[in-house]
């Protein structure tokens, strides 16, 4: 990331964090019970601290995971239920820390721009880990098409919601559907593998519907029925912006595009790797994974032009990766190790 010229400094010491909303699942409970946890921190507990503890309390059991589910298959190693209780309980830890920090910031009067890019930042990458280890919960390495879809999916609706920000100038909440009620429905997935009699196998049998000319599998409804509603929030996100960005000047119309222009330069080659690379069908989830830091350091990026209230440029050397990976695809001149 370039240095921060003088004048973006100062913007930056005077940014304040807006946020418009709240998702169903914070209005009826995430949000009183928050406020309510909050007050056993003293008041000398650093709001980042909080974050910086519930990132770790979920993403190191996640990354943990990874390592021994490298397929997300049936051949990889079982994974025994304490773990996936465990790693429920961390998901839950994670949600309520992420809310609570917020609320010490507020209530110690210590927010600042660092704090906010803490927050969204680390949301960014327990973005990619999230739908990973969910993957390996459902084992969706054996639906090579729902795998793909589930981690990119996720990935581009928050940098979506990113860019609806950059443009917007502030933080929007859908009313009904967002993150918290994502991690919560993921924690579910964890917790019926531990207690279900089949374990990570209930997800692949199969649903029986008399009018239906597919053979469906449970795993398929998990994952595919939140996908339509993933497109959804897609197509209100671009239509909300795009209403937004006509009402500015021609001539900034094409610079608030940006983040849209470096999300489908990213996408594209990458769906293309993974359908192409040989390397995927051996190891999904590190392929996954590494396409899927490219729109966290996006995110990264984006989130400190907007604090900046600078534009952000469409190039960004990062963008290569996914190139250079579907060349090496497609001609071979680099091995695959």
């Amino acid at each position: 990331m370039e240095v921060l010229t003088d004048s973006q400094l100062k913007v930056l010491r005077k940014h304040k964090y807006s946020v418009a909303g709240q998702s169903c699942l914070e209005r009826v409970f995430l949000s009183s019970a928050c406020n309510t946890l909050v007050e056993f921190f003293p008041r000398w507990v650093a709001p980042n601290l909080i974050t910086f503890i519930g990132a770790i309390c979920f993403i190191a059991p996640g990354c943990y995971l990874l390592t021994v589910t490298p397929t997300a298959s049936r051949q990889d190693p079982e994974v025994s239920s304490v773990f996936w209780i465990c790693l429920a309980m961390c998901n839950y830890a994670y949600q309520f820390l992420d809310c609570i920090d917020g609320k010490q910031a507020r209530r110690t009067g210590t927010s600042s721009p660092l704090g906010e890019f803490l927050d969204h930042g680390i949301d960014a990458f327990a973005t990619i880990i999230l739908p990973l280890t969910a993957a390996s919960c459902v084992l969706l390495g054996e639906s090579p098409a729902l795998h793909i879809a589930g981690l990119f999916s996720a990935s581009s609706l928050f940098m979506m919601a990113h860019w609806h920000s950059y443009v917007a100038g502030k933080v929007h909440v859908n009313p009904m559907v967002d993150v918290e009620e994502a991690r919560a429905f993921f924690a579910f997935l964890f917790l019926l593998a531990a207690v279900h009699p089949l374990g990570r196998l209930f997800f692949t049998q199969p649903i029986v519907v008399p009018w239906l000319p597919v053979a469906l599998t449970y795993r398929d409804i998990f994952f595919g029925v939140p996908l339509v509603f993933i497109l959804a929030a897609y197509y209100i996100c671009f239509t909300r912006c795009r209403a937004m960005i006509l009402q500015r000047p021609a001539s900034e119309q094409f610079k608030l595009y940006a983040p849209l222009i470096q999300l489908i330069i990213w996408v594209i080659p990458s769906i293309l790797v993974c359908a192409m690379s040989p390397l995927f069908r051996t190891d999904p989830q590190l392929v996954l994974i590494t396409l899927a830091l490219v729109p966290v350091h996006l995110i990264h990026r984006l989130l400190v032009m907007n604090m900046c209230k600078s534009p952000v440029k469409p190039h960004h050397p990062l963008l290569l990766l996914p190139i250079v990976l579907l060349a090496n695809s497609i001609v071979g001149v680099v091995p695959e190790q």
